[in-house]
């Protein structure tokens, strides 16, 4: 076995070595980095890189580039920087050759990058067909039929915690109100199709004002006069499988809601909150602001018993209600769930031809 001379094994002694470098302040000396918080972005050096892929993180002393797939911790990023063996690139580390207290990175406020990157990945993306994200919707009562007929939702390959391993995940395209691809929304999955964590969705680029544009089948998306907003992407699908004719808008949270810029087109906003004080909250503010716009609004949350649209399409998915092969769970409301005194459905209840048949 072969000692360090202070008496450590190898691994021993690289551990001592990493712990004296933040992993920002050695790769910040070859690379510009931007960033906050720990997190910071840069040029990857290993490759042609003309928008910034390297991902930086001090908290987990790693890098990692989503354009060639480069990952490592402070000592893999000297070696292949110098092409140096392990033993020598901590040798190195140790002598001092490299800066040891943390240097101070530029903030990174270039917003024209960050959607740059954006862009890339949206752009790099490909149709869910034979993906792991069809599993993922359809656990959702979303079918792969009506989801892929979204021109906003994609199919791609990232690094969920910055290591070298590619998770599946489905890629959603945030839009300004001209159109142009300025975000995007991320939802990391496992090869099986489920949630690879529960806090799994990570954004990109801008998302402030933007939004991910979804549609009914039957919907016309050209100049809309009536959209509707959600907070989730998996209730603005819910709604949109819901009502043919809908233009849905998700806002990738209910903070944003009220930041969404409509077009001008746009006379009326149904805003489908969510069944909690948050969203109850985001809604209010979000239509007081239309309304001094002249908009009519209304609001649209999912009957009480649930706690958002996508719960709600789950419980009354009926293609197979009959039949012991549905996997989902089925549920039979009371009359005085779904109807009025007149006998009308209750506001923000409608439903497509088979689920009118089975209420």
């Amino acid at each position: 076995m072969v000692y360090h001379p202070y008496g450590n094994t190898f691994a021993e002694w690289a551990e001592i070595i990493k712990g004296r470098y933040s992993i920002s302040s050695v790769i910040g000396e070859t690379v510009r980095l931007r960033g906050r918080s720990g997190i910071f972005m840069g040029h990857c050096p290993f490759h042609n890189d003309s928008t910034p892929s390297l991902s930086v993180d001090d908290n987990k002393g790693v890098f990692h580039c989503f354009g060639c797939g480069a990952a490592g911790d402070v000592i893999s990023y000297v070696q292949r920087m110098e092409g140096l063996s392990a033993w020598d690139a901590v040798a190195r580390l140790d002598g001092g050759d490299r800066v040891i207290t943390k240097q101070p990175s530029i903030p990174w406020d270039d917003e024209a990058e960050r959607i740059r990157a954006a862009k890339d990945m949206w752009i790099a993306s490909e149709v869910i067909e034979g993906s792991p994200v069809v599993s993922y919707l359809e656990s959702r009562a979303l079918p792969a039929d009506h989801v892929g007929m979204q021109e906003n939702i994609r199919f791609a390959r990232g690094s969920f915690d910055g290591s070298a391993k590619k998770h599946p995940m489905l890629i959603a395209a945030a839009r300004d109100v001209h159109g142009d691809v300025v975000g995007v929304q991320r939802i990391f999955l496992t090869e099986e199709g489920s949630k690879i964590d529960k806090d799994c969705k990570r954004t990109r680029g801008r998302g402030k004002g933007a939004a991910i544009r979804l549609a009914g089948e039957d919907a016309s998306v050209e100049a809309p006069e009536h959209i509707v907003i959600c907070e989730g992407l998996e209730d603005g699908l819910s709604y949109a499988r819901y009502y043919p004719d809908a233009v849905v808008w998700v806002a990738m949270g209910a903070s944003n809601m009220a930041n969404i810029v409509l077009p001008d087109s746009c006379r009326k906003v149904t805003i489908a909150h969510d069944n909690d004080e948050t969203g109850r909250n985001a809604a209010g503010e979000m239509a007081e602001a239309l309304v001094k716009r002249g908009l009519d609004v209304y609001l649209a949350p999912p009957p009480q018993a649930f706690k958002d649209w996508n719960e709600f399409l789950t419980y009354w998915d009926v293609e197979d209600r009959a039949g012991p092969t549905n996997p989902l769970p089925w549920r039979h409301w009371s009359e005085d769930d779904l109807y009025d005194e007149d006998g009308g459905l209750k506001p923000g209840i409608q439903f497509p031809i088979e689920l009118k048949d089975a209420a």
